[in-house]
């Protein structure tokens, strides 16, 4: 009797196993940028919520705040009377543009100018996502940062 046996080759299998390995590969790379532009995104939103949640707390109980970055950019401290009364911690580095060192609300509810921009946004990395935060004294918003300034979306 003679049967034929049809089967893959070792050749055909390691070719195949080589291509799914390069697909995992890209599918791990692009998740993995995925995740950090999220994760600054949400960062961004976590300070912008944050900082307007100040400033009504500023005006409706009539206090001052400061809120303070930490040196490795990663946790923003806020300080009213000169105690600690809350910590915001961030996925993302961030950091201050300018002369600015931290932020203050004052209980009228004005902030200093300042600007916080990701530290991801400084790689170029953030082109179409907000990575700044900006306040001109009376406005608060967020924007892209283009590598000179924050422009507004």
């Amino acid at each position: 009797m003679d049967r034929k046996i049809r089967a893959f080759t070792l050749l055909e299998v390691t070719i195949v196993l080589v291509i799914l390995a390069i697909l995992g590969f890209l599918g791990v790379s692009y998740f993995q940028t995925w995740k950090t532009k999220h994760e600054a995104t949400k960062d961004i939103s976590l300070i912008f919520s944050n900082l307007r949640l100040l400033r009504m707390k500023a005006l409706t109980y009539n206090k001052d705040y400061d809120i303070k970055l930490s040196p490795d950019g990663k946790k923003l401290a806020v300080y009213s009377n000169g105690k600690i009364t809350n910590t915001i911690e961030l996925h993302t580095p961030f950091r201050f543009s300018g002369s600015t060192s931290e932020i203050s609300i004052s209980s009228g509810g004005s902030i200093n100018r300042f600007t916080l921009v990701s530290s991801l946004a400084y790689d170029g990395k953030l082109k179409f996502y907000p990575s700044c935060i900006v306040s001109n004294g009376l406005v608060l918003f967020t924007g892209r940062w283009n590598g000179k300034k924050c422009e507004k979306q």
